[in-house]
């Protein structure tokens, strides 16, 4: 009997510490754009500005978006494109994908394919994947980047700046 118990102890111990050992980020939540099912609604020509205490420091704009209510999520396709504001609300950047997905909750975005950010100080990046998470101000991807600046261009694998560049 104490070697059931010994056992089934040992066996309990391990299961819960791989469901704590979980990853829980914000990144691992994003729905598989390709797996989705109906939306519950859907909107074309959508736009939506981000702002905190009246200053502007997103604005999403796409031919078309689809809402997961359940999911709390916006699926953005048909040329997305979003405006960066600074902490005064002047344009710092632009960027243009194919399509992209919000998070309601969190406001974070990622946006894939044929990703172009242009910063206003004439910077431009060039990937296929690239996250924004809106409480840390930063931008990133661990996909391959291409930035060009007025004296050089550069290739490489992963990138983080804020939204600005």
């Amino acid at each position: 009997m104490l070697k059931y118990l010994y056992r089934t102890g040992w066996l309990a111990t391990i299961l819960l510490v791989i469901v704590f050992c979980k990853s829980n980020s914000p990144e691992d939540k994003l729905p598989d754009i390709n797996k989705r099912r109906e939306p519950d609604q859907e909107y074309w020509d959508f736009t939506i500005t981000l702002s905190s205490r009246g200053i502007p420091y997103a604005k999403v704009v796409a031919g078309h978006s689809s809402r997961y209510v359940a999911e709390n999520y916006f699926y953005l396709d048909q040329k997305v494109k979003v405006d960066f504001f600074d902490d005064n609300g002047n344009h710092s950047s632009i960027l243009t994908a194919e399509k992209g997905i919000v998070d309601e909750n969190s406001n974070n975005m990622t946006a894939r394919e044929n990703v172009v950010v242009v910063s206003d100080s004439g910077i431009t990046l060039l990937t296929e994947e690239l996250k924004w998470i809106e409480k840390e101000n930063k931008i990133f991807t661990d996909k391959f980047v291409t930035v060009i600046t007025s004296r050089d261009t550069i290739y490489g694998y992963g990138f983080i700046s804020d939204r600005s560049l």
